[in-house]
């Protein structure tokens, strides 16, 4: 994980703006957390505590399985680096 200046989750591959794209293209529209958790090289529970502090925004909830728009990931994440 590597930690920005104002304490943000970026991806460990914070390189190749191209190589992330075509990576995330492999999700669907909504990720799930496992689906975070493997883009951005974090654990689950990491994932769920900035689901709870709000870090992902406002995420779909069906059940007990959150969706976070993938959307939402391209542009507070990649368009960063």
């Amino acid at each position: 994980m590597i930690i920005k200046a104002q304490n943000e989750l970026a991806p460990t591959c914070c390189t190749n703006n191209t190589t992330k794209t075509k990576t995330l293209k492999n999700y669907g529209d909504l990720l799930t957390v496992d689906d975070l958790s493997n883009f951005l090289g974090i654990s689950k529970q990491t994932v769920y505590k900035e689901i709870k502090a709000g870090k992902f925004g406002t995420p779909f909830k069906f059940g007990r399985v959150y969706k976070i728009p993938k959307a939402y990931i391209q542009q507070r994440y990649l368009d960063r680096c």
